[in-house]
């Protein structure tokens, strides 16, 4: 625990503290508490290509061929959902494999010892790593529910696109008596 001395010295640094100053400073601070970026402000996050996440953008607007700004809006919702869930089945994928991993480096059952999915030894495997860290129970956990958030976003605005989408092609089709003569 701090003495008052070191606490009054900190408060007196933090006043002269101004934070970062250049651009790339201010922006690489910003990322500081980014830890999976499942609930970031922007959908790609640093890493990722920004180009795939423009180009799955636009394979869904050729898909849906939004034509309102609120069907771009709703597109753009499906789109982030869709991309952050992606990352969340990565972020799960890599969690489990490297607690896997720990829990055969534990037994002593060397790398190239293929251990088959099939194999009671996979599920021990699987299981012994799940129980023995709480930390990463907890992170399966959180996982998890930012997964059945993004889940229901993502049906949730595709639900609302698809229902705007038809209510347009609705207004804008010819009625059924255009082609009847009289």
């Amino acid at each position: 625990m701090p003495t008052q001395k070191q606490l009054r010295a900190n408060r007196r640094n933090a006043r002269r503290s101004t934070g970062p100053s250049s651009a790339e400073g201010k922006t690489e601070a910003s990322q500081n508490a980014l830890t999976h970026g499942l609930s970031a402000r922007d959908a790609v996050i640093a890493g990722e290509n920004p180009k795939k996440y423009r180009a799955f953008l636009r394979d869904l607007e050729n898909e849906f061929q939004p034509a309102t700004a609120s069907e771009f809006d709703l597109l753009r919702t499906l789109a982030d959902a869709a991309w952050r869930l992606r990352r969340a089945m990565k972020l799960e994928t890599s969690l489990l494999a490297l607690r896997f991993e720990r829990a055969r480096r534990q037994r002593d059952i060397p790398a190239h010892q293929h251990v088959s999915v099939e194999e009671p030894l996979h599920q021990q495997l699987l299981g012994s790593s799940l129980i023995q860290d709480a930390h990463d129970a907890d992170t399966l956990s959180k996982l998890s529910r930012y997964e059945m958030r993004l889940t229901r976003r993502y049906f949730q605005a595709l639900t609302q696109l698809t229902a705007a989408r038809e209510r347009r092609l609705a207004r804008n089709a010819p009625s059924g008596r255009l082609g009847k003569q009289k």
